[in-house]
């Protein structure tokens, strides 16, 4: 059922079959049933489509959730080149970052978006992965798909039917496109000061000697029935 489709917003000039780039973002229930993607791919017959899931779609200055939003670009000077691989076909997220990097094109290579599965995925590995075949000329954004703090899959794809595992790389190339970008961490002091005794990567196991859970546990009292999201 593709009812209830709503156009916020539209470019002076935009046309759906010129739609270079499109990027689909919902549910993970919304976005495993064929017929919405099937809808997008009918009106946009031409672009590349990177799907998604979430915890919640920005439109404007609307948050919405249980929804499907659609943001449709078209690139009239600026060509892109997109490369997705599975994490089944690798040993790591660092082997999956290098080998997608190196399916890219560099030639004039200026910017890659990264839309990544966000359960099977270590994206700090990734995107060393991505950064070990990239120059340091190409600025390197993006993010993880999520499941709305469930925590039991996320879907991500390009021109398919998302699946769990996939990691996409949008290129832009040429010198009609400048991109900047900024970041800040949301992340507030937790307890007292502590010392991490034992980690691998980005992966915590002892604080002060302790197993770290029942650390998180112990501070989040009847909220830790809800972990992992209630950890966020």
């Amino acid at each position: 059922n593709t009812d209830g489709w709503v156009s916020r917003k539209r470019e002076l000039g935009f046309s759906e079959t010129a739609a270079t780039l499109v990027f689909m973002f919902g549910t993970v229930e919304l976005l495993s049933e064929e017929s919405y993607y099937n809808f997008v791919r009918s009106k946009y017959p031409n672009a590349k489509i990177v799907t998604a899931s979430t915890s919640g779609e920005i439109s404007d200055q609307v948050h919405d959730e249980q929804n499907i939003l659609v943001t449709a670009i078209q690139l009239d000077k600026t060509p892109i080149e997109v490369q997705s691989l599975n994490q089944s076909e690798v040993h790591d997220s660092y082997e999956l970052g290098a080998k997608l990097a190196k399916k890219l094109s560099d030639h004039n290579l200026k910017h890659i978006l990264v839309i990544s599965d966000g359960q099977l995925v270590n994206g700090s590995e990734l995107v060393k992965g991505i950064r070990s075949e990239t120059s340091t000329s190409v600025s390197i954004t993006g993010g993880m798909a999520s499941d709305n703090a469930q925590f039991v899959k996320t879907l991500v794809s390009v021109d398919e039917i998302p699946s769990e595992g996939n990691v996409v790389l949008v290129g832009f190339y040429g010198e009609n496109i400048k991109i900047t970008y900024g970041a800040k961490g949301g992340w507030d002091e937790f307890g007292p000061h502590r010392i991490v005794t034992k980690s691998i990567g980005n992966v915590l196991y002892e604080i002060d000697g302790k197993n770290a859970l029942e650390i998180y546990k112990r501070y989040l009292g009847e909220k830790a029935e809800e972990l992992p999201g209630s950890a966020l």
